[in-house]
């Protein structure tokens, strides 16, 4: 079997150090592959071709298809059973169940991730010594791989060492020459001594690197760089991301002291669940409605539209749903700001003028989102009569970023591009349990401000 980790004929000479940064998503994966030390530290978006999503060849759908003798695919199949969601149900410590066809059931989350990880990270690398042997083909390879960490589960040591098993597993069983299933997968994760290859040619370093500092990466290092305090929003499929951190640097070194972290289930994949859970309330109160004035001893209604539900009736309850949505995604940011103001960093300047506030994630261009956010931007201005309110930042695509795709969609890569730096030149992320409260700077008077319920 031809090498997953070399090109052909290259047995020695020149090393060329590759890193993988894999943002490992729940609704769709996003890699860049990086040479930091050979032609200007140039990177690549991969592009996945067919199995990449419709709307981007570089969104990896985050999924499984599983076939007979329990093989394991990123390719639909017939009859396969699709396996989804394997990140979301991982964080969690469920079992993924399956959603369609094949023999349903369920299926262990630490092993899907790993059959996952393995055949994206084969594809990854079949990729590069396809499309990159013109530039590379005479070089050595040496790999790291990269792996991004969620910011809210960033202090829980039982998560890292979980991440840290699945991404060596995983890197193990790509490069075995045999196919990939759900048993073999369960296998490695159980033998540790299996990580350790007598071929250095199939070795990799494997870090994991925190996705807040990761994803500011690219702004740390451009011209809009500006130190102090920021406020990350990430907006994926089934969750939203929300921490406070403050960027400055320490020996030359980045730094980023993470003060605060929440993750809620309030991404985009949820919302459109709760408007469809509006449609079926507007339609499950209408029926009730027909069976209530139902009269057997009149003639029933011949006109059909008397038995549907009014688009008004509909409209209204969809509304009603994302507004009440829209409540707990505004509550939760808001819980952020104020925990920051109160205690985290109540002497940061953008007190005093304004709040500066990254919106990235596959959901930041929806204009619920949108909307979301210039409320809480009017509230803190209102609140906090010193503040004017959010600044919103966008993370600038580098222009050494080798790939098609806009200024304007690049923020869903922004994560792997950050990745795909070595870690040291990362910088160093500080956890919130690491760091203490501060003492407010000025004895604010709290009792001559009304506050709210959905204010705390």
């Amino acid at each position: 079997m031809p090498s997953t980790t070399q090109f052909p004929g290259v047995a020695g000479g020149e090393v060329c150090e590759v890193v993988i940064g894999f943002d490992f998503g729940t609704s769709c994966s996003k890699v860049v592959i990086r040479t930091p030390y050979h032609y200007g530290g140039r990177a690549y978006a991969v592009s996945f071709g067919d199995i990449g999503h419709s709307t981007s060849k570089h969104l990896l759908p985050s999924v499984l298809w599983l076939g007979g003798g329990d093989q394991v695919s990123l390719k639909r199949r017939e009859g396969a059973t699709l396996v989804r969601d394997i990140k979301y149900h991982l964080l969690r410590q469920e079992r993924v169940p399956a959603t369609n066809g094949g023999t349903g059931g369920s299926f262990d989350a630490e092993p899907a991730a790993v059959a996952f990880l393995a055949l994206a990270l084969r594809t990854v690398r079949e990729w590069f010594l396809r499309e990159q042997r013109q530039l590379y083909g005479k070089y050595k390879l040496a790999w790291t791989l990269n792996v991004g960490l969620p910011s809210a589960d960033y202090s829980e040591q039982p998560l890292f060492d979980t991440y840290e098993r699945i991404a060596k597993a995983a890197w193990c069983l790509s490069v075995l020459p045999n196919g990939i299933t759900l048993s073999v997968a369960e296998h490695v994760l159980s033998a540790p001594e299996s990580w350790e290859f007598a071929n250095e040619d199939d070795d990799a370093e494997i870090d994991l690197v925190p996705e807040v500092a990761a994803e500011v990466v690219g702004y740390a290092r451009s011209d809009a760089r500006n130190e102090g305090l920021h406020i990350l929003v990430d907006i994926g499929a089934s969750t939203l991301d929300v921490c406070g951190f403050v960027l400055h640097a320490a020996n030359g070194d980045d730094r980023y002291d993470l003060l605060t972290a929440d993750v809620k289930r309030l991404g985009a994949l949820k919302l459109y669940r709760e408007r469809v859970s509006g449609v079926r309330q507007a339609v499950d109160a209408h029926v009730n409605q027909l069976w209530d004035c139902y009269d057997p001893v009149s003639p029933m209604p011949d006109e059909m539209e008397q038995y549907v539900p009014s688009h008004d009736v509909i409209a209204k309850q969809v509304e009603e749903q994302a507004e009440k949505y829209e409540r707990d995604c505004h509550k939760m940011m808001w819980e952020t700001i104020i925990a920051l103001k109160k205690s985290r960093d109540p002497k940061s300047p953008v007190w005093r003028s304004q709040l500066p506030v990254f919106v990235s994630g596959g959901g930041s261009a929806m204009p619920f989102y949108q909307t979301v956010i210039s409320r809480l931007s009017e509230k803190l201005s209102g609140f906090y009569q010193d503040c004017k309110g959010i600044k919103n930042l966008a993370i600038p695509k580098p222009e050494s970023l080798v790939a098609n795709v806009s200024g304007q969609a690049y923020h869903r890569l922004a994560v792997a591009w950050g990745l795909s730096y070595p870690k040291p030149d990362i910088g160093e992320v500080t956890r919130p349990s690491e760091i203490e409260d501060i003492e407010p700077a000025e004895d604010y008077k709290w009792s001559n401000v009304f506050i709210s319920k959905d204010m705390v």
